[in-house]
């Protein structure tokens, strides 16, 4: 099992997902911002119009910047 993520990270992780999701929401996709203790936030988007069209994003920092994933 991964060791956890420190709460700082997944703290400024899931303000930065929630950032994306509004942007997300406002183009007219559905956007969620995942959370479960120990692990990195995910955002799960779906597109309304054909909902079996999903995808789970991530951000982590990885040598001084953010990364989505």
């Amino acid at each position: 099992m991964p060791d956890p993520v420190p709460s700082a990270i997944a703290d400024q992780a899931a303000v930065y997902l929630t950032a994306l999701q509004q942007l997300l929401r406002e183009r007219g996709l559905l956007a969620r911002v995942l959370t479960e203790e120990g692990r990195l936030p995910r955002l799960r988007v779906i597109n309304p119009q054909a909902t079996a069209l999903v995808e789970v994003l991530s951000a982590a920092p990885r040598e001084g910047e953010w990364f989505f994933w």
